[in-house]
């Protein structure tokens, strides 16, 4: 199974692009907070241990 990591994609596509998590939310019509929090998903769930 190919596991997805989206909050590397993410942080990779706004270094490559030189665009900010709320362009690259406007970009795909959702709102800032849930690209945020797509990210920090992976950091929540290691505190949570």
């Amino acid at each position: 199974m190919v596991k997805n990591n989206i909050e590397i994609d993410v942080k990779v596509k706004c270094m490559e692009e030189h665009k900010t998590q709320a362009d690259i939310a406007k970009n795909v019509w959702t709102p800032a907070s849930y690209v945020n929090k797509l990210i920090r998903r992976d950091e929540e769930v290691l505190r949570n241990l």
